[in-house]
């Protein structure tokens, strides 16, 4: 999915588009047309087919390159390099990438990519290049063992592409193969060394040895290129890159999949590679390694497979100028492989145009989108029927709206709608006149607060020894928190008095926590003071997470010890006492209500979002007064970005 960013090559390919591609009829038409839009690189591209003129398998493959080269572009211009420059400094680090980044933008200025501009494949690329990328890639594929089980037509869109996205063409096949391919010396007589599956998760096993610096901190850009191998940072893209530049640098067919995903703001793509079955497995480096597409739970609603060629089925089945199609599906480098992964759980959902606010012609598209904040963003597209709109292959778990495209404007028109993942219900959002009070705790779901989860098994103790010998439970942690603030009243019967009390983490917790609070009464009253006490050294290795931060009276800053288990952090009181009350904060990332924020809750009604007021945080939760049955969005005024609808049920939230 390109973004225009300079107007010649925007009208390049609205005019390909417009009326190329549609003359079109088999592949020399293709060809003489990307031939056409070269212009004075003409000359280069007829080089490559001249060199390969008595090879037919090559030729092939240099007309696959040139026929969907006019789709593929790069960036240039000063400030690509401070682009880069963010990748470079934080390469392997873990930490401290918000304080390398704002260095770097004080140095050199904050990075835009607005300063930057497209150059199109087709008029740059020279025969040198094209011809040692194609030689390198059939060198791999008939060369490794591997390769028998490899087809021309996955070996095209999945080993033979010069570049993984919009990054600046570069000669990487020949240098990543001299660095990887000896790791493979040792597989290639093994029986399974036939099978690309196999070869693959020993790479992987490779790759996963040195550190990588996952982040989203980054402004968003094009595509780093094959220095992404050495530098090991960036997002879920750009470590997807490193994978795909390997695999392919070795033959190994590598393709990225990806989504807009049905419970999150931001789309999320990784790596698929197929076993000699053609039994597909994903891979999202470098935590989970391989597992079976089908077993990818989280919501999806569609899934598609990034192309180096143009997907021009469903151009044809468009059939009409681009300015009337979507910006996503105008230059489709992608097909649908939703099928893939939904199972038993793929839909076909059906809609009586009854349901639309507006009239829908026949064969008009018709789009079917997700939200992202309070906006929607399609995910699919349909041609309207006489009179009802199909779309096939869609999983569940998500709420989604139908829309028009008309006049450069996405025109929405139906109500929210939730597709049931079990049943493929569809459950429009309707408000009813009665009304609720819901009481809220955060504003996004808790998966993206990963800490919460490590408080199970938590436990905190009593002992009147230094040692924590003879030591007793006051209270074990068996559920993950669920609002910023937790509060465990213990037994008003219990007489026993603790000079020394802790909070000892679960194994292979780190001991994460934020904020603890011991009180010897159970009502609101200043909690317990003493000398904090607890093992030294966090995982960060600079002193930032010591265990001192969870009595430090704030609830953002957090202990995270630096081995998985034994960590613990707690009091001593100086003379004992008996333990009422205790409260305590999770490790977390400012999702939860923040006191002093100003929030305002929207709804959904009458077709479009309605206020239900602003109101400033007094503590780390909310009450609003909503109609019942409502979609709601809770918007912090103050600070974040991470927001998500969401309704009430049993007085809890459920995001989608």
């Amino acid at each position: 999915m390109l973004i225009s960013h300079e107007k010649k090559y925007g009208i390049l390919l609205l005019l390909l588009l417009s009326w190329g591609l549609y003359a079109c009829s088999n592949h020399e038409d293709y060809l003489e047309e990307a031939l056409e839009m070269a212009d004075s690189n003409r000359v280069e591209l007829e080089k490559v087919l001249s060199h390969y003129k008595n090879d037919s398998l090559k030729y092939k493959a240099a007309c696959f390159l040139i026929e969907n080269m006019v789709y593929h572009s790069s960036f240039s211009g000063p400030e690509l390099k401070k682009y880069l420059k963010y990748y470079e400094c934080i390469s392997g680090r873990r930490y401290e990438i918000s304080k390398i980044k704002d260095s770097l933008d004080r140095v050199n200025g904050p990075f835009s990519i607005e300063g930057l501009k497209r150059q199109s494949d087709i008029h740059i690329l020279g025969s040198k290049y094209l011809i040692h990328n194609i030689d390198w890639a059939f060198k791999v594929w008939r060369e490794q063992p591997w390769g028998r089980n490899v087809d021309f037509k996955s070996f095209c869109e999945y080993i033979l592409p010069y570049r993984v996205g919009d990054e600046v063409p570069a000669y990487w096949r020949e240098k990543l193969y001299r660095i990887y391919n000896p790791v493979l010396d040792s597989v290639r007589g093994l029986p399974q060394a036939d099978d690309p599956l196999v070869v693959a998760k020993i790479m992987l096993d490779t790759l996963v040895k040195k550190p990588v610096a996952f982040t989203g901190k980054l402004p968003s850009g094009p595509h780093i290129g094959p220095e992404v191998v050495k530098w090991r940072s960036g997002t879920c893209r750009d470590l997807g890159d490193i994978v795909t530049y390997v695999l392919r640098a070795v033959g190994i067919p590598c393709a990225v999949d990806y989504m807009s995903r049905g419970d999150n703001n931001a789309n999320h793509s990784w790596n698929v590679v197929a076993d000699k079955d053609k039994h597909e497995y994903m891979i999202e480096f470098p935590k989970v390694l391989f597992r079976c597409v089908e077993k990818y739970k989280s919501p999806k609603g569609k899934v598609y497979r990034e192309t180096f060629s143009l997907n021009r089925n469903d151009l044809k089945r468009m059939n009409r100028d681009s300015h009337f199609i979507h910006p996503t599906f105008r230059i489709p480098l992608f097909i649908d492989v939703t099928s893939h992964y939904a199972g038993k759980w793929n839909r076909n959902l059906s809609f009586s145009k009854d349901r639309l606010y507006q009239k829908c012609a026949h064969k008009d598209i018709v789009y079917l989108c997700t939200s992202r904040r309070l906006d929607w963003l399609p995910i699919a597209w349909t041609l309207a029927g006489r009179d009802s709109i199909r779309f096939t292959d869609v999983e569940g778990g998500i709420v989604c709206r139908l829309a028009t495209w008309n006049e450069g404007k996405l025109n929405l028109c139906t109500d929210p709608f939730l597709v049931d993942k079990e049943t493929g219900e569809m459950h429009f959002f309707i408000s009813k006149a009665q009304l609720d009070t819901v009481c809220l705790f955060y504003k996004f779901p808790l998966y993206d607060e990963p800490y919460i989860n490590r408080m199970r098994g938590g436990v905190f103790e009593g002992s009147n020894y230094g040692s924590f010998k003879n030591s007793d439970t006051l209270y074990l942690i068996q559920n993950p928190p669920n609002r910023l603030y937790s509060s465990i009243y213990l037994d008003s019967e219990r007489k026993k008095k603790y000079r020394y009390v802790r909070y000892k983490g679960g194994e292979s917790s780190f001991c994460d926590v934020s904020e603890i609070e011991f009180y010897d009464v159970d009502c609101d009253s200043s909690s317990l003071k003493g000398m904090v006490i607890g093992p030294p050294g966090c995982w960060q290795g600079n002193g930032s997470h010591e265990y001192t931060n969870a009595f430090d009276g704030d609830p953002y800053t957090s202990f995270d010890y630096k081995f998985p288990s034994t960590g613990w952090t707690g009091l001593d009181l100086g003379t004992p006492h008996v333990i009422r009350k205790i409260r305590y904060v999770p490790r977390n990332r400012d999702n939860f209500i923040h006191k002093g924020d100003k929030y305002e809750l929207f709804y959904w009604k009458d077709k479009k979002w309605n206020s239900a007021g602003i109101q400033q945080a007094k503590a780390d939760s909310l009450l609003f007064v909503v109609p019942r049955n409502s979609l709601l969005y809770l918007q912090d005024h103050t600070r974040g970005k991470d927001e998500r609808i969401f309704e009430c049920i049993s007085k809890k939230q459920k995001f989608w």
